[in-house]
């Protein structure tokens, strides 16, 4: 039972060492790694939405929408905006 209550003492101080440090860096990575491949899964889904749940949807989230799944969409706002 001691030995269980010990390891992550042990965990923690292999995280001082070089080989610990790297070891974290490369989890923090494939953390990254793994948040940007569900950031982009989800931008996909949002923009396979069927059209007329698009316009059932309020305004401010049909624009979201748009603004996320069309390319030009964003830059004729950004027009509008800046003018």
């Amino acid at each position: 039972m001691k030995i269980l209550l010990a390891l992550p003492l042990l965990f923690m101080l292999g995280a001082c060492t070089p080989v610990g440090q790297a070891a974290a860096g490369a989890g923090i990575e494939k953390i990254k790694a793994f948040n940007d491949a569900a950031g982009q899964v989800t931008m996909q889904a949002q923009c396979a939405i069927p059209y007329g749940a698009v316009v059932r949807m309020p305004a401010h989230q049909r624009l979201a929408v748009k603004l996320n799944c069309d390319p030009g969409a964003l830059e004729s706002v950004m027009d509008r905006l800046s003018r």
